[in-house]
């Protein structure tokens, strides 16, 4: 046995379903002893016992023809099916035709009336059909070629004879054709006023043959009077086999006859089809704490009220279940929440949750103090841990106490609201898309902008080095490159003349102690190069090049030569320098025409010269480096413009939804809107940290959406880079701005007016006018539970009566609701099929009693009646003030 299976037997064996469920019911069948029976054969109690088996049926009522069916017959089918078997009677009562002109329908119109008795009351069945017999004037009468029995007293003498008997009358197969001798009914039953004043004041239900018909007694038709009365099915069986083929469906805590009598009374405990529980819902919840010690408490899948007195245990139920399910708490009420919890369970208290998701699966969701995780065991017996609640797919609303309000101050809770009437998936899907994307341009933006500082630096350089280049170029075109260079060589071979007489004289001198090492040396070219001096440099360099033409080691040869070379070099020098001066004034005269930018280009020629030969590389680095950054920023634009449309999408999704679910809750003065594209708390929680990306952010262009304005700024800087505006590359700071988006808000507003068209928004309400507005809109969110603390706080009793009430009678067939109460209107008006009462000793909460409340003698009644009405006593009180009004005054 799986772990699932387990918990639902220990919760079951320990909480025993105590709640109302939906229980198949067939009241109009006949027995063996009916005169136009057609099942019978040997095997006949098997096969009834097996078929009601089959078809599930809890209540089955054999009625025949203007007799009871056998006692004998009876127990032995209660016995062996285990199913509640009533004896019953089709009763045929002559009339009138209800008021019928007599020229339309004959005096001997008459109609079945099913009449089912208390198996518990003080007399037996017998003993009532005999009554009616002898008070109620038996009569036989000729109906075409057929005798028929039946009484001839009117209606109201008829109820006057069963007052005490507790019996049930329902009239039978009505309007099933037009002709009341073909249908034992009565056309255009529901414009008869006679038929419509038994209606109201003494038939049990309708059993009503077509469901068209039926929807005429829903309460709101002008032509039953506006009349709310249950109207069943019923199989009209002859045969075993066709059992339980036309049920209607009953809530019941219990099959009994009194709790079937008391459904029937109540249209919203009867279905004419078959109820479907809700897709999603708790099953039932195990705390083991502190304050709730070992406490097991089961769920109806529709409606529960926990009741009790303050302190004793049913907020910190709910709480138990909001923390097990991860249900996210509003900010303002987190560290009150956590305290309460603390003390629901202590240090390392835990609690378990059974689940029914919407796919049909039950899962086991357990949490404990001692760890933030959620361990979820499935129904193959695997266990996974989970950090976010969404993984194990159970959507719900669980509102503590007084944070209904919450949605007036809360954007958080009203976009819960919103995305819920939206559709939580596809608003997901929208989100996780958005999400994925600027996630995608925060790190291509990254990219691009350190690409783009790349370019720009190389832009820069190449820029600088172009700028040179053609300043070189104009130099070249004026032929003050070649001037300067044949400056600087003439210059060089001045400087040489000096050095050449220099090494001339040193040698002489060092003569003759050095007369063989001075000489090494002076062999080589002194005078390289063409320039302004060529003519005397070349005699120069011959006449240093002559000198060891004519040395022969000889300390006087040697000398002599040097002295000449000596002389022949200085007359030179002199020759040299007179040229020199010469070509040198008419260089400086150019000179001092150029700029100061040119005079430093030449004086580095050279050097900027040999920078510029990479200028033709640089350029196709440039090239490529400008195409890597258009295409990340054409990539960024269009991933920004994705972003954007998808936005846009969800914004259009949740306007096109609310619109329409503004006819939901138009008739409770609220009304919604979506406003779209409202600066988030990221956004404003960036805005004030990072205050350097918020000056590049309001210097981007004008849009209404953060990603509208990228894809813009970042076309705009692709189409130019250079001079584009690169603004938001320029701080580090502003790609945290990338991360966050635009949201939207659900205004609510509330016609404060009643009906005027007065309306104001929710944060200029009361808190009682915001509660009116809200609570609605929880009841119309019909994705998954819901969950709240005490709603009524805030609501007057008559909205209760009049509004939520009936709209929860409603819901709760679709969607579980589980609320704590101290008001009798919210638990009695809205039939909760399960209440529990919550007791505490101070520093233990435990549950009392369960049950549901389905007529004056169930096991909760009493507890209901001292906890929400104060006892019997202010009960009592109540109707001697108010008055103790007619059953018939009264609507269901």
């Amino acid at each position: 046995m799986g772990q699932i299976q387990e918990f639902a037997n220990e919760l079951r064996r320990r909480a025993k379903r105590p709640f109302a469920e939906w229980h198949t019911v067939d009241l109009h069948n006949h027995s063996p002893k009916s005169f136009d029976y057609r099942g019978k054969g040997e095997d006949l109690l098997s096969r009834t016992i097996g078929r009601i088996r089959s078809a599930g049926l809890s209540v089955v009522m054999f009625t025949d023809h203007g007799e009871l069916p056998d006692a004998g017959f009876v127990q032995q089918v209660s016995e062996g099916s285990g199913a509640l078997i009533l004896r019953g009677v089709e009763l045929n009562v002559f009339v009138d035709a209800w008021g019928k002109p007599e020229a339309k329908v004959a005096k001997e119109a008459f109609f079945h009336l099913l009449l089912g008795f208390d198996p518990d009351a003080d007399q037996p069945p017998e003993y009532w059909l005999s009554h009616i017999y002898r008070e109620c004037k038996e009569q036989e009468r000729q109906a075409g070629s057929q005798k028929i029995r039946g009484i001839a007293s009117t209606l109201d003498e008829l109820f006057r004879v069963l007052k005490d008997s507790n019996a049930i009358l329902i009239p039978a197969h009505l309007h099933s054709a037009p002709d009341a001798f073909e249908s034992r009914s009565v056309d255009d039953i529901y414009g008869d006023a006679e038929f419509l004043r038994h209606a109201r004041d003494h038939f049990t239900a309708l059993d009503v043959t077509s469901d068209k018909t039926a929807a005429f007694f829903d309460g709101k038709h002008s032509e039953t009077g506006r009349l709310h009365k249950t109207c069943i099915r019923s199989s009209d069986a002859h045969e075993p086999e066709t059992l339980g083929t036309r049920p209607f469906y009953a809530q019941m805590q219990e099959p009994t006859f009194v709790e079937l009598k008391a459904a029937l009374e109540l249209p919203f405990r009867t279905s004419r089809s078959r109820p479907e529980e809700p897709k999603s819902w708790v099953v039932g919840l195990h705390v083991d704490g502190a304050f709730l010690k070992d406490l097991w408490w089961s769920c109806s899948p529709h409606c529960n009220a926990l009741i009790g007195v303050k302190g004793s245990g049913k907020t910190s139920v709910l709480e138990c279940l909001r923390y097990v399910l991860g249900i996210d708490v509003p900010l303002k009420r987190k560290d009150t929440v956590s305290q309460h919890l603390d003390a629901i369970l202590g240090s390392s208290g835990r609690v378990r949750v059974l689940l029914k998701r919407e796919d049909g699966a039950r899962v086991l969701v357990q949490r404990s103090r001692s760890s933030k995780d959620f361990t979820v065991t499935f129904e193959d017996d695997r266990t996974e841990a989970f950090t976010n609640p969404e993984s194990f797919q159970f959507p719900a609303y669980v509102l503590g106490w007084h944070e209904i309000e919450q949605a007036a101050e809360d954007i958080s809770v009203r976009r819960l609201y919103m995305d819920t009437i939206a559709g939580r998936e596809q608003v997901r899907t929208l989100e996780q898309k958005a999400v994925g994307l600027v996630g995608t341009i925060r790190h291509k933006h990254d990219q691009a902008s350190e690409r783009y500082n790349g370019f720009r630096d190389l832009y820069r350089n190449v820029a600088d080095l172009e700028e040179l280049r053609r300043g070189l170029q104009e130099l070249t075109d004026a032929d003050l490159i070649t001037l300067k260079d044949e400056f600087e060589r003439a210059s060089e071979h001045r400087e040489q003349f000096d050095t050449a007489r220099l090494r001339l004289k040193e040698c002489l001198d060092g003569l003759p102690e050095r007369a063989n090492s001075v000489l090494p040396g002076l062999e080589r070219t002194w005078f390289k190069g063409e320039s302004p001096l060529a003519g005397v440099s070349a005699e120069a360099d011959s006449t240093m090049k002559n000198l060891f033409a004519g040395v022969d080691g000889s300390f006087d040869v040697v000398a002599k030569l040097l002295a000449t070379a000596l002389a022949q070099v200085g007359a030179l020098s002199a020759a040299a320098n007179e040229r020199f001066d010469s070509f040198s004034t008419g260089y400086r005269e150019r000179i001092a025409t150029l700029s100061d930018e040119h005079r430093r280009l030449l004086e580095s020629h050279q050097i900027v010269t040999e920078k510029t030969k990479a200028l033709p590389r640089l350029r196709a680095e440039l090239d490529q480096k400008k195409a890597d950054v258009e295409g990340l920023l054409s990539e960024l634009a269009g991933l920004a413009g994705e972003v954007a449309d998808t936005l846009d999408a969800r914004s259009t999704l949740r306007q096109s939804r609310v619109a329409d679910f503004n006819s939901e809750v138009g008739q409770y003065g609220v009304r919604l809107a979506v406003v779209a594209g409202i600066q988030s708390i990221g956004f404003q929680e960036l805005t004030q940290r990072y205050r350097q990306g918020a000056e590049v952010l309001s210097r981007l262009p004008s849009a209404s959406r953060l990603h509208t304005r990228l894809k813009v700024a970042y076309e705009g800087l692709r189409r130019n880079l250079v001079a584009g505006d690169h603004v938001f590359f320029d701080h580090a700071e502003f790609g945290y701005f990338l991360d966050v988006f635009e949201e939207d808000d659900l205004k609510v507003e509330f016609d404060v007016s009643a009906g005027a068209g007065s309306f104001r928004p929710i944060d200029q309400l009361s808190a009682g006018q915001r509660c009116t507005a809200i609570f609605p809109l929880l009841l119309k969110l019909r994705a998954g539970p819901l969950v709240i603390d005490q709603p009524e706080d805030n609501l007057d009793n008559r909205h209760i009566a009049n509004s939520i009430a009936p709209a929860l009678l409603e819901d709760k067939r679709t969607r579980q609701i589980v609320f704590t109460s101290h008001n009798a209107n919210l638990v009695v008006l809205n039939d909760a099929e399960s209440i529990t009462s919550f007791e505490s000793t101070g520093s233990e909460g435990r549950i009392e009693k369960q049950g549901f409340l389905a007529t004056r003698e169930s096991a909760i009644t009493k507890e209901v009646l001292e906890t929400l009405d104060g006892g019997e006593r202010a009960l009592e009180l109540r109707y001697k003030k108010y008055g103790r009004p007619s059953a018939h005054t009264v609507s269901p």
